[in-house]
């Protein structure tokens, strides 16, 4: 999730080799990458949220941006920041081994546009002032594997035609599905991932001559886990378009606000959307800014509101940024006044709401991460990920001074005494029938007119064991 200034930048247009193949319809293509496996999602947890201080903090140089572009994978190992709007343009890589952060690699030129796929093994990011999007393997950083330009339904090049091509990419977990908006051209453009590694283009969404769309068509979207769905915002408009990524009409959501929606997140299925709109007034209160949180009992239902929060007091700006996790947990970033120091005497720090549901959307927890640091942070969080399994938060914020990214780890109060177990365990050594049949460790006898034995249970190493007798 990024910050983007209101007006759109005309870009400098570079010629490109693309492997691509390019299809005016629908491919008829039947060999794609296989489903994709998406990880269990953050389960129902009856304990509040427990966020301490930041783990890490990354903290930029004097003609950085850093922090006006976030991503994270899923287990929230992986995650990368950008400076994209000031003199110092560039991405940066990080990765968690052995309890530590790594910076592994710094990729130059590139703008506030990355993402990292759930399953971290790839990352997209757009060429800034290129027109251009890049695919990089996760480790294998000298060479991107793919190259993305503009293209119309009859597979012509359009560069030339582009003005914002990369302003949002997105992807599902395994990058299989990618989505490359360019607003300038009411334009999102949409792939597919083939078994040979190639990628088919989809009818582009949207278009320059769509009169129904206007300017800001693709300015915020996002793509679900598991490839499904896709939502389109378009605040121009008031409205969220969201289709299934393949095919099918839009269902079109229309929130009659300005500002909606300023930016917007799906969960891993598409049937739960986060909204948010940054400068809308509530409760009397100037520019509180507001996160509002749609559900469906499926992908080809329409949306049902919620609920919608505002923002913790005037000049807060609530919903800058945000995100969702792959169950629906979510976050909204509220800058503060360090936006506008002037319009608060008092100054407001930078603040994240975190949001904990069940999957009923009942709220289970509902607290705010106040950064203190202000100086720093500049817009308070105007730049937030969150990892799918709900674990992690990336917060950026850019000021003159460089710009900073910092790092929180989540934990539940119920899970305070235990580490739950991850991964299947490792299978006990295999025996032989006869082996087994000849080796007797324990014998229980019942008592007369008992019937012990009826039924008997185990636990996973054969260290504890049950049995009854229902007479």
């Amino acid at each position: 999730m990024f910050l983007r200034s209101f007006y759109f930048s005309i870009l400098m247009v570079f010629s490109s080799v693309l492997f691509v193949n390019y299809k005016s319809e629908e491919p008829s293509i039947s060999c794609y990458m296989d489903p994709i496996y998406l990880p269990p999602s953050t389960p129902d947890l009856s304990g509040s949220v427990v966020i301490s201080g930041s783990v890490l903090n990354i903290v930029g140089s004097n003609g950085d941006s850093l922090g006006t572009g976030t991503s994270i994978d899923y287990d929230g190992m992986k995650i990368a920041t950008a400076s994209g709007s000031g003199l110092n343009k560039y991405i940066q890589l990080f990765e968690k081994s052995n309890g530590s952060w790594t910076l592994l690699t710094t990729l130059s030129n590139y703008s506030t546009s990355v993402k990292i796929s759930g399953d971290g093994n790839y990352v997209l990011v757009a060429e800034y002032g290129s027109n251009l999007v890049d695919l990089y393997e996760w480790g294998n950083w000298n060479n991107y594997i793919h190259r993305f330009i503009p293209i119309d339904n009859n597979g012509n090049d359009i560069s030339g035609n582009a003005s914002n091509f990369g302003w949002q990419v997105k992807c599902d977990h395994g990058c299989v599905h990618i989505a490359i908006s360019d607003p300038g051209q009411k334009t999102v453009y949409r792939f597919r991932r083939t078994c040979t590694g190639e990628f088919e283009h989809y009818v582009n969404f949207g278009g320059p001559n769509e009169s129904y769309l206007d300017g800001t068509f693709g300015y915020s979207m996002d793509v679900s886990a598991d490839g499904s769905t896709i939502s389109i915002g378009e605040h121009g408009n008031q409205n969220i378009r969201t289709y299934n990524f393949l095919s099918g009409p839009a269902i079109t959501l229309n929130g009659g606000s300005a500002q909606f929606p300023w930016n917007l997140a799906l969960n891993a299925d598409g049937t739960k959307m986060i909204t948010t709109e940054r400068n809308v007034s509530t409760g009397g209160l100037t520019q509180t800014g507001n996160t509002i949180l749609y559900s469906r009992a499926d992908t080809s239902s329409s949306w049902t509101l919620v609920r919608a929060q505002s923002g913790p007091g005037a000049y807060y700006y609530e919903g800058w940024s945000m995100d969702m996790d792959y169950k629906g947990n979510y976050i909204s970033g509220a800058p503060g006044s360090t936006y506008g120091p002037s319009q608060s005497s008092t100054g407001k720090n930078g603040k994240i709401r975190v949001v904990h549901i069940n999957d009923d959307d009942s709220e289970v927890d509902n607290q705010y991460i106040t950064e203190t640091d202000q100086t720093n942070m500049g817009f308070g969080n105007n730049s937030i990920s969150f990892s799918g399994n709900g674990r992690v938060i990336v917060a950026g914020g850019n000021l003159s001074a460089g710009g900073m990214v910092k790092v929180y780890e989540i934990d539940y109060d119920c899970f305070a005494n235990r580490t739950p177990m991850t991964g299947v365990p490792t299978p006990l050594s295999v025996v032989s029938g006869d082996a087994l049949m000849n080796t007797l460790e324990h014998t229980d006898m019942g008592s007369v007119g008992d019937r012990i034995g009826d039924t008997s249970s185990i636990n996973y190493d054969g260290t504890k064991a049950a049995t009854a007798s229902s007479i």
